[in-house]
């Protein structure tokens, strides 16, 4: 089940993505350290299923907006 379950959030996330570009915002951070922290919340999203929107703004971060591209 949980093999299931991992299929469809990566499908889901790659619909998504593909449609959308969600862009985090924390203005006291360097670009580097954004794209650190970025980085470790897109690995815990796939290796322990955790939802990117809270690991962002648990480190600060704001959703800016979802624009098409």
């Amino acid at each position: 089940m949980k093999t299931n379950k991992t299929i469809i959030v990566l499908l889901s996330t790659i619909l998504v993505s593909g449609c959308a570009k969600t862009v985090w915002t924390n203005p006291n951070v360097s670009d580097r350290q954004e794209q650190k922290d970025l980085t470790e919340c897109q690995r815990n999203a796939e290796r322990k299923n955790e939802p990117m929107q809270s690991c962002m703004t648990s480190k600060g971060y704001h959703l800016l907006k979802s624009a098409q591209q």
